[in-house]
């Protein structure tokens, strides 16, 4: 039986998901306690943010408490977890700590969540043990039980001056520092996303050279950068040796604390002594912006002393995390939760899907966004999808973790047709387990005209066609990949490639570029023999230019494309690598044809499109229940997303049997292509004109 829901006092009132991004924001900069994590930003980078709750505490209409919660749907149980993590936020500016405000943020906490949600609390908010200890007794009278915390930190007292920072550092970090100082390092600071690129050089250097796979995710926090308003953003420390970029570290100021997030270096930066500087650049940043404190983040003393024994050199004060509360409707809710949260660990260990379906949780129906569990790479794999890939096991680990990755489409013409069903599907795929799209429409290429797999030269489009063209392709890709900042996005390489200087092209681009290599690319070789011209001989090198804009700009480490793409694929990681000094990766997919030998959406009387004015759902439809027998299996793991098992079944019947695969497969794709009511449509007609057709065969036997 659940505890009943306790009054808030009188004055005070809670305000639940009733608050914009916006506001949110606003708001948080009221408080003294705020955080990178409190961020509406990062909650929704990090988790999607149909996944997030927002409470906000009022008394007598003024803003006194806040929380964001991250709601995690259990499987078989069909109930939750509301996390929160460095919350609620209660001290104020304006006033300071106030016990009667935790107090009431509590019990709307546990009302909303535990009472009338049913879910499993559980927080960690920011506090450490002694400033902690007072309010625990708040906490037990308002049931929440207490889990101790290993978790430790350094924390700085900043309010005394530059001087006596320096002179109570460890002997070995005033000798570092001393010597780092006489180097010639120059260290950069801001907050724009060109600085954040030079970070991740060396950072990335550092994971590669120490082979482990860090707990906070460096790209994943340039895509919440980007998306957090100007007032929040992090402070970028790049330090400088000879032009290159030797380590880094990012940061956050809010209220009065400031918080080291990460940061890395490479060889020669360890020599240099960046490892103190840039830490110190750090400390003198958040004193001079008005922090009174700045936290060097968590470490555990067994595990990684080393770490330990270099934050201690600061000489700031070590604390204790104050740790976890929790709070449930009673021990044996309390005990199915834990039971069902263990159950969800170990499925998603070892990629085990329950197959049930759960709710959202608001109780309402919707999509949820993930970090992705299993690894698309084999999903993809297993279906079909991948001919080439440049470095499997990079690839793979990269797909472990949200990934940018993109695909370019040519609008040369005012639909896409079967043929591009495969990338499109292939970015359903990544966008589903948790990875960020973007779609480049090539309105600058398709003014060149790519001559891969082309025998003759394209002709040349205008302008304001390419312009239509890509807006009516755009609406067909919505029907596979949802659109938005966070999970994908349309750009057009014309906003990048139309006011470039052909000189200062040739002189930035072109001298990365062989000739002998180029004309040994299959796109090029092949088209000698007919007659290849200067403008297509361009191509190469503006999608090379697409890729590399796209990892300085978006980070995008991954691109897709047609098996026809290789050599221009493997020209844009060469032009990233030359530039950027990154690694950036590429997979291609097959070139399907039909077991007859036809490219997949030709026919004999012309291309399958997807713009229903182009192709009728109808005629749509009848194009795949009229592929061959042997060629259902392999189009039903291509172009649905029914499960492997599903497939298996389908496929394995024999003689006239195949037609309910058949039928299954015209159906699933239709709908992915218009809409199910569409497909109900199709499939419809279609089986009354074969009701009619058999019955005319049997009129004419008898």
């Amino acid at each position: 039986m659940s505890s009943p829901l306790k009054k808030l006092a009188s004055g005070y009132e809670a305000e639940v998901d009733a608050v914009g991004k916006d506001e949110w924001s606003r708001h948080l900069q009221n408080f003294n306690d705020a955080n990178i994590y409190q961020t509406w930003s990062y909650g929704s980078v990090r988790w999607g943010e149909q996944n997030l709750s927002h409470i906000i505490l009022k008394k007598n209409g003024a803003v006194v408490s806040m929380v964001q919660a991250r709601i995690v749907t259990l499987p078989v149980v069909n109930k939750g977890i509301a996390y929160i993590a460095w919350g609620p936020l209660w001290q104020l500016k304006d006033t300071g700590p106030d016990v009667e405000n935790i107090r009431q943020i509590l019990r709307a906490l546990r009302n909303e969540y535990v009472i009338r949600r049913g879910y499993f609390l559980r927080m960690r908010p920011n506090l450490t043990e002694p400033e902690g200890r007072p309010v625990l007794q708040v906490f037990e009278e308002e049931q929440f039980s207490w889990q101790r915390s290993h978790y430790r930190t350094i924390l700085i007292d900043l309010t005394q001056s530059a001087d006596d920072l320096r002179k109570n550092l460890h002997r070995t970090w005033r000798q570092k520092l001393k010597s780092a100082d006489k180097k010639n390092i120059t260290v950069m600071e801001g907050v724009d996303d060109d600085l954040y690129q030079a970070l991740l050089i060396p950072y990335n250097k550092m994971i590669a050279r120490k082979q482990f796979v860090p707990g906070l995710d460096a790209e994943e926090f340039r895509i919440i950068q980007q998306d957090l308003p100007e007032s929040l953003k992090m402070k970028i420390f790049v330090a400088e040796y000879q032009g290159e970029p030797i380590g880094s570290l990012l940061a956050s100021f809010m209220g009065t604390k400031g918080i080291f997030i990460l940061g890395g270096n490479n060889e020669l930066g360890l020599k240099l002594g960046v490892s103190h500087l840039l830490p110190w650049r750090m400390i003198l940043w958040m004193k001079q912006a008005g922090a009174h404190w700045c936290d060097l983040g968590g470490y555990n003393p067994d595990k990684n002393p080393g770490t330990a024994r270099f934050k201690a050199g600061i000489s700031g004060i070590d604390l204790r995390h104050a740790g976890q509360f929790e709070a449930s409707a009673g021990f044996m809710n309390s005990l199915l939760v834990s039971a069902a949260d263990f159950l969800k660990t170990i499925t998603d260990r070892f990629n085990i899907s329950l197959d049930r379906k759960q709710p959202s949780p608001s109780g309402h129906e919707k999509k949820t966004s993930k970090t992705p569990s299993q690894n698309v790479f084999h999903t993809l794999e297993e279906r079909g999808f991948i001919q080439q890939v440049t470095v499997r096991d990079d690839i793979i680990r990269l797909l472990a973790r949200p990934l940018t990755c993109y695909i370019g489409f040519d609008p040369t013409a005012k639909s896409l047709h079967v043929g591009s069903l495969v990338p499109i599907m292939a970015l359903a795929h990544l966008q589903n387990s948790g990875h960020r799209i973007i779609v480049v429409i090539g309105g600058c290429t398709a003014l060149v005209g790519d001559p891969s797999g082309k025998i003759e030269a394209r002709p040349i489009m205008s302008r304001d066609e390419i312009n239509r063209n890509a807006e009516s392709i755009k609406k067909q890709l919505s029907r596979f990949i949802k659109f938005d900042k966070q999970k994908a996005i349309m750009v057009n390489n014309a906003d990048w490639l139309r006011d470039l200087s052909y000189l200062d092209f040739l002189r930035k681009i072109g001298s990365h570029f062989s000739v002998n290599s180029m004309l040994a690319a299959e796109s090029y070789r092949s088209r000698l023999e007919k007659g290849l011209n200067f403008i297509e001989f361009n191509y190469m090198l503006l999608q090379a230019y697409d890729f590399w804009h796209l990892y300085k700009h978006y980070n995008c480490r991954l691109q897709l494309g047609g098996n026809d793409q290789w050599g221009n694929i493997l020209a844009g990681i060469d032009l990233t690598r030359r530039m950027e000094k990154a690694v950036v990766y590429g997979i291609t997919f097959p070139l399907l044809t039909t077991s007859s030998g036809l490219k997949m959406g030709k026919t004999n009387t012309g291309a399958v499109w997807l713009n229903p004015t182009m192709t009728t759902p109808f005629d749509y439809y009848k194009y795949w229940i009229n592929q061959d027998d042997s060629d259902i299996g392999r189009f039903l793991s291509l172009f649905t997303f029914l499960p492997a098992k599903k497939i298996n079944e389908l496929v394995s019947a024999q003689g006239s049997d195949i037609r309910v695969a058949k039928d299954v497969l015209a159906f699933e794709a239709t709908k992915l292509c218009h809409s199910e009511t569409e497909a109900v449509k199709a499939r419809d007609a279609a089986r009354q004109l074969l009701d009619k057709s058999r019955a005319a065969e049997s009129d004419a036997v008898s």
